[in-house]
C-alpha cells in the first residue's frame, strides 16, 4: 500500500503532505481516495515515526528538500487516535459551554479547550484529539482508555465514555473492529453505558445535588432531621425516588457541575471514570408535573436550526406525526409526536436556532 501511494503521488506530480486511503478485504486492498492535505490523524504517523509532519509540510512548501529518505524513516510501536467530540452516544452534535476542563497525563492531546469556552453550532463537533503511543496495540488501547477516563469536559455532552467503551470492546482489542463495528455493536455499547449510569445515578447524582445546593463539598454525615428525606431524581426522563437518611459525600474521582436552569429545571453534569450522566432534581415538582411533564412538552434534543414547523396551535396530531424538522451538522432530523395529542402552543419558527433542551411546543393536557 505504501508503494502504491508513492506511485500514485508521483504519477500525479503531487508535492506536499497528502494521504492515500485504501480498503482492505481478506488480504486484498483497493484504492478509496487521496486527501491532498494534512490528515486529522497525522499525529498517529508522527507518534510512530518521531517526525513533525506539520514542519515538513511547511518546509516543502518553501521549496526545501525532505531531511530524510523513505529508507531512513523508522517506525516504532503502535499509536491510536480518537476524536473527542461534542456529541451524544447517538453521534448527534451538541453545543454549550465548557464549565470544567482537565486534561489527562501520559498522552498527546491536541485541543483548544478551556473552562468557559462556548462550543458553537457552526463548525465540526470535534473538541480535540487524544493520541496514545506504546510498544504494543494492547498497551496503546489501555493507555488511551485510561486517559479518556481522566479527561474532564463537563457542561455539555461528549463522546468520551463511548470512545472508552469502544476501545475496551473485545472485538476492538483483538483487531476485529471492521467497518460494520458500530452498526453491529453500537446498541449493545449504548445499553451497557446506560446501565453503568443507572448504577452511578444515586451515589453520584445525590452527592452532586448536595454539593451544589450547599455551595461546597459537605462531609458525609447525618441530616439535621431524624426522618428520611425524600429526593426525586430525573435521569433520561425517568424518575427515581430515594429516601435519604444522611448527607452523601462525593465518591472518589467524581466531579460535577451545574449546567444551569432550563425552564425551571435544575440540571447537573456528573462524571466519574467511564461514566457521564446528566441528572435533574425533581424533588419539588408537583407529582403530576413530575410524571407527565414529558408528555405535555416537546424539547429540542440537541442544538440545531429549525427548518420547518409542521404543527400549529389547535392541531390534533397522532403518535409518530412529524411536528418539526431540525438541521444539525448538515443532517435533517424529524421530531415526532410521542402520543396522540392536541398542540397547545408553538414557540419556534423556521430559520430559528434552537438550543439543547429548549422548549419547542406544548400539548393540551390529556
Amino acid at each position: 500500500m505504501g508503494a502504491c501511494a508513492v506511485a500514485l503521488a508521483q504519477a500525479a506530480g503531487y508535492v506536499g503532505a497528502g494521504t492515500v486511503e485504501f480498503l482492505l478485504d481478506d488480504g486484498e486492498f483497493f484504492l478509496m481516495e487521496m486527501n491532498t492535505r494534512l490528515q486529522v490523524e497525522h499525529p498517529v504517523t508522527e507518534a510512530v515515526t518521531g517526525l513533525d509532519l506539520v514542519e515538513w509540510q511547511l518546509r516543502v512548501a518553501q521549496g526545501e528538500p525532505l531531511p530524510l529518505t523513505q529508507e531512513q524513516v523508522v517506525f516504532s510501536g503502535h499509536a491510536i487516535e480518537v476524536r473527542l467530540c461534542a456529541e451524544d452516544e447517538h453521534f448527534t452534535p451538541h453545543t454549550g459551554q465548557v464549565l470544567r476542563f482537565h486534561e489527562p497525563a501520559g498522552v498527546r492531546f491536541d485541543h483548544a479547550l478551556f473552562e468557559g469556552l462556548q462550543v458553537p453550532a457552526y463548525y465540526d463537533a470535534m473538541l480535540g484529539k487524544l493520541v496514545a503511543h506504546a510498544a504494543t496495540r494492547e498497551e496503546a488501547i489501555d493507555q488511551l482508555a485510561a486517559a479518556l477516563d481522566h479527561t474532564e469536559v463537563l457542561g455539555l455532552p461528549t463522546n468520551r465514555a463511548f470512545l472508552a467503551a469502544c476501545l475496551r470492546h473485545p472485538r476492538f482489542r483483538t483487531g476485529q473492529a471492521l467497518i460494520p463495528f458500530l452498526t453491529e455493536e453500537g446498541d449493545a455499547i449504548r445499553e451497557m453505558l446506560q446501565k453503568e449510569e443507572l448504577l452511578a445515578l444515586v451515589p453520584i447524582g445525590l452527592a452532586a445535588l448536595f454539593v451544589h445546593k450547599n455551595g461546597s463539598k459537605p462531609a458525609a454525615g447525618v441530616l439535621p432531621c431524624p426522618f428520611p428525606r425524600p429526593v426525586r431524581l430525573r435521569h433520561r426522563d425517568v424518575l427515581t425516588d430515594v429516601a435519604l437518611s444522611g448527607v452523601p459525600a462525593m465518591p472518589h474521582g467524581a466531579v460535577a457541575v451545574k449546567v444551569g436552569v432550563q425552564e425551571g429545571r435544575q440540571r447537573w453534569h456528573v462524571q466519574r471514570g467511564g461514566v457521564d450522566l446528566f441528572v435533574e432534581d425533581a424533588s419539588f415538582e408537583a407529582a403530576d408535573a413530575a410524571g407527565t411533564l414529558a408528555s405535555h412538552e416537546l424539547h429540542a434534543p440537541f442544538n440545531g436550526k429549525v427548518l420547518a414547523v409542521k404543527a400549529a396551535p389547535g392541531m390534533a396530531v397522532r403518535k409518530g406525526d412529524t411536528l418539526l424538522i431540525i438541521e444539525s451538522m448538515k443532517l435533517e432530523h424529524s421530531l415526532a409526536a410521542t402520543r396522540d395529542a392536541t398542540v397547545k402552543t408553538v414557540l419556534v419558527e423556521p430559520g430559528q436556532q434552537a438550543a439543547t433542551l429548549q422548549l419547542l411546543l406544548t400539548f393540551e393536557p390529556a
